[in-house]
């Protein structure tokens, strides 16, 4: 989406995002038999928030099964450090993770 080129995120918390945006990555590569992904980033809001959404054609999960593993857990804790919502959505067309940071938070 149209983003300006410069956003204010802390270097601790845009590690944080970046370690979600691997992990996503990581599980479409390890679980998923998709044969596509998209990656999207915006700013979204009122207040504004930085939103990184990982969507794939795979075959999906039970988010709240014990076996989702502790890739899903380990971004739900990092988004919680920084002040973030994870959502996690999957059915038997694919999964979507987005992550929502309050820009606020980088203030």
């Amino acid at each position: 989406s149209d983003l300006p080129e410069r956003l204010d995120i802390a270097a601790e918390d845009a590690l944080q995002i970046l370690r979600v945006l691997q992990e996503s990555l990581t599980n479409v590569l390890k679980h998923t038999h998709a044969r596509q992904v998209s990656v999207e980033l915006s700013l979204q809001g009122d207040p504004a928030h930085f939103v990184l959404a990982v969507a794939d054609g795979g075959g999906g999960f039970d988010p709240a099964s014990p076996a989702a593993g502790r890739g899903l857990s380990g971004m739900r804790r990092r988004a919680q450090q920084i002040g973030a919502a994870l959502d996690v959505v999957s059915d038997a067309h694919g999964t979507r993770i987005t992550l929502s940071y309050p820009l606020a938070a980088a203030a």
